[in-house]
């Protein structure tokens, strides 16, 4: 089996990372692991769940409104167009700060832009 890393992010209150994996058959399929914490309650969640494909994961995704507020750290450059063509939808100005706003923009910036292998997760 293969593991390739396709997308990774943090929020204020978890993270995240979606992995293509291919099997002996080379059948492939998404594997998207997430992790929550409510300190409140002293709980962390962790949970995994597959998707045939990176649409059907990014269906999922975009359910969050506010998406586009999460913080990534690698989007793997065959996903960098499709997530470039999302980003240009999206209404910034819902972000009431433009400090933010600026922040969210150059992240994800940043992460479209970068050489592919300038992130390895442990």
């Amino acid at each position: 089996m293969h593991k390739e890393l396709y997308f990774d992010f943090v929020s204020e209150d978890g993270s995240a990372a979606v992995d293509r994996i291919t099997n002996e058959q080379s059948d492939t399929y998404f594997n998207y692991q997430y992790s929550s914490s409510d300190l409140e309650r002293d709980r962390m969640m962790v949970a995994e769940k597959r998707f045939e494909t990176f649409n059907e994961f990014w269906t999922t995704f975009v359910e969050n409104k506010q998406w586009f507020c999460l913080h990534p750290l690698f989007i793997h450059p065959e996903q960098r167009p499709f997530i470039r063509e999302k980003l240009k939808a999206v209404n910034w100005s819902s972000v009431k700060d433009e400090k933010w706003q600026d922040m969210y923009q150059r992240q994800w910036n940043k992460v479209l832009n970068g050489p592919a292998t300038y992130y390895k997760p442990m």
